[in-house]
This record gives C-alpha cells, sequence and structure tokens, in this order.
C-alpha cells in the first residue's frame, strides 16, 4: 500500500484543514455585504404624512434654515437644524392634486420668492411678517428659482415648455415687485441651476448629455460641453442635478443611469472624474466644509455619500437607507444633510461628516 501524506494546516480563518498529498487553501466565504446606516431623524413636514411633490430644497446660511417648498401642503417650510423644529409659511391653500402647490424658493435680503405651481406665479413673501405680499406671473411653470446677488436678480428655469430661463429683476421700491427683463432659450432643458458669481458664471444642463456655462452679465451661452451623461431616455438616461465646488472649480454632474461626473470649468468642462452610483440619480449636494458629495438614488432609496478631492476624484465613504422616491438632497455647509422622502411627506436628517463610515 502507497503512503499516504498528511500534513495539518491553519487557515485563515483558524480553522484546521487537513491537506492530503497536495497543499490546498480554503478560501474564507464571501463577507456579507453591510448593512446600510440609518437617518439620524424623520422629520414630518406640516402637512405631510401624506405624498408630496417635494423637490428643491435649500439651505439659507442667513436664515440658518432649511427651506422646504412643500408642495401640495401649500407651504414654505422651515427647518432649523440645531433642534429639528419645523416652522411654516402658508402660501396656497392644500391641495391633493397630482402636481400643485410650492415649488423652489430664493433669497433675497428680508423677502422669499417661491413658485406657486398651480397659478405659474412668484409669490413674494415678507419674512417680517411672514406673509406673501407680492405675486408676478410667470411665463411658464417653474423649476428652479434662484436669486442673483449680482445683478438683483431671480432666475427662474422652466423646462415644460420650450426650454428656458425667465429673468426677472427685483424692484425694491415702497412695494416690492418683480419686473421680467428677459429670456434665454435652452432647448432640450434647463435642468438644475447653480452659479459662480465670483466668476460671472451660471452652469444648467440638458435632460441629455449636455451642460451649459451662461455668462449672467450677457445672458449668453458661452460654452457647451459634453458631460457623458448620454442621450435623454425617459427616467433611465440624461444629466439631471448638478452640484458645485467652487474651491476646486469642479462642477459635479448626476446621471439618471447612475454616474456622477466631474467637469473642469477653467478647462472648457473637461470631464475629470466617472463615478458609479446607484441608478435613478436626480439632485446631487456638496458640503464645502467637509468636502463631500451626497447622490441619492431614487429606486432603492439610497443616499451614496462621497470624498472629494481637489482634482474632482470620489471615494464612497458610506450608505444610508432613505426610502424609494427620494430623489432631493440638500446640505446645511456645516454638520447635516437633508433628504426628502415625497411619499410619506418628510424628510431625513443625516449627520455629516457620517456617524458610520
Amino acid at each position: 500500500m502507497p503512503s499516504v501524506h498528511v500534513r495539518v494546516a491553519t487557515g485563515l480563518l483558524g480553522v484546521v484543514t487537513v491537506l492530503i498529498g497536495v497543499a490546498a487553501v480554503i478560501p474564507p466565504p464571501n463577507p456579507a455585504a453591510p448593512p446600510l446606516a440609518m437617518p439620524d431623524r424623520t422629520i414630518v413636514l406640516p402637512g405631510g404624512g401624506r405624498p408630496l411633490d417635494l423637490d428643491d430644497m435649500i439651505y439659507f446660511q442667513q436664515l440658518g434654515r432649511v427651506v422646504v417648498p412643500g408642495a401640495q401642503a401649500g407651504n414654505l417650510d422651515f427647518i432649523d437644524p440645531a433642534t429639528g423644529e419645523v416652522s411654516a409659511v402658508r402660501i396656497v391653500k392644500p391641495s391633493d392634486s397630482e402636481e400643485g402647490g410650492v415649488a423652489s424658493a430664493a433669497l433675497a435680503g428680508d423677502f422669499l420668492f417661491t413658485a406657486d405651481a398651480t397659478a405659474r406665479e412668484i409669490a413674494i413673501v415678507d419674512l417680517s411678517s411672514k406673509s406673501v405680499v407680492g405675486r408676478t406671473k410667470m411665463a411658464g411653470k417653474a423649476d428652479y428659482l434662484r436669486h442673483v446677488a449680482t445683478t438683483d436678480e431671480i432666475w427662474v428655469t422652466e423646462p415644460r415648455e420650450a426650454g428656458r430661463i425667465e429673468i426677472f429683476a427685483i424692484a425694491r421700491g415702497k412695494q416690492i415687485h418683480l419686473v421680467q427683463t428677459q429670456t434665454i432659450s435652452m432647448p432640450g432643458g434647463p435642468e438644475s441651476l447653480v452659479f459662480d458669481e465670483a466668476n460671472g458664471h451660471a452652469f444648467t444642463n440638458t435632460f441629455g448629455d449636455k451642460t451649459m456655462m451662461i455668462e449672467i452679465n450677457s445672458r449668453s451661452v458661452a460654452e457647451t460641453w459634453s458631460n457623458g451623461c448620454g442621450e435623454y431616455t425617459r427616467m433611465a438616461r440624461g444629466a439631471r442635478g448638478l452640484a458645485f465646488d467652487a474651491g476646486a472649480h469642479i462642477l459635479y454632474v448626476a446621471c439618471m443611469q447612475g454616474k456622477v461626473i466631474g467637469l473642469d470649468v477653467r478647462n472648457h468642462g473637461k470631464v475629470v472624474s466617472t463615478t458609479e452610483v446607484s441608478p435613478s440619480v436626480d439632485i446631487i449636494a456638496f458640503n464645502a466644509k467637509t468636502h463631500h458629495l451626497f447622490a441619492p438614488s431614487t429606486k432603492k432609496g439610497i443616499l451614496t455619500v462621497f470624498e472629494t478631492d481637489a482634482k474632482g476624484a470620489l471615494k464612497q465613504i458610506a450608505q444610508y437607507q432613505t426610502a424609494q422616491g427620494s430623489h432631493c438632497v440638500v446640505s446645511n455647509d456645516a454638520d447635516r444633510v437633508y433628504v426628502c422622502d415625497p411619499t410619506h411627506g418628510q424628510v431625513f436628517e443625516i449627520s455629516d461628516p457620517p456617524a458610520h463610515q
């Protein structure tokens, strides 16, 4: 009978394995993926607890509040990051319509400007009296409202009609009001709107694979860049939200199919990074203090947190469970990030830096 050579070896997991004839390595089983972290707090909005068409949320440093346009609830909601408490200003009557109510907001001094989506009007809110003190008709249905401090104007994106940005000058006489001064044609868009006022530029996307740099003073498209998001396919492919790292001069573009792409705005929109993320990405946000980028996925209900560097590279550092349909996010530029849950009319609050890394 031939001899059999038997050796005893200790594997990577400390398991004793009998090796007969030849040495064998038994790999450890694949570890399970770490569970998703949960938000720190859930904030139910006034008039929430039901589906609300939540979208654009904004943090205003001057107010120290996150402002959430409450859509069909008819309110502008103000979240205090220090306490989580919410106050509300009524803009329109509550509605059960599929779309309508209050959308987006822009702050200029002591006044907030918000869109009454049903009436297609901009409502002017006096923050001292917490009341609507004026209204101005828009040419179309608003998506984003933003205040441009250098020109004291309100820019409104209106993608549903021919595609345009409508510009209103703020007249600060005895009775504050808006005067429409110009429109910028944006065929195939505009989607999202961010500003680099220090260098006189605004940025927006088409719903496909183009990002435009607009000169604020001339109101003209200075450059058009291919952003790598691909041709538009409804709810599946194309460009969505923007987030701007002013210190690094990197513009991040969210692609619906599941990518975040970094563009160097000083180098004609050169692509400097492409990072995979869960699909169905819409609005993204950037925190200049922590250098973190936040990308929520509506399909899987996951918020992915990335660490950024000066060259636009992204490194995933955390993931949180949110909810299906959670597509909007905003940072308070300090230590909190907020993710909307339109299905339940509420907002998730998460610490930044993430407590779970």
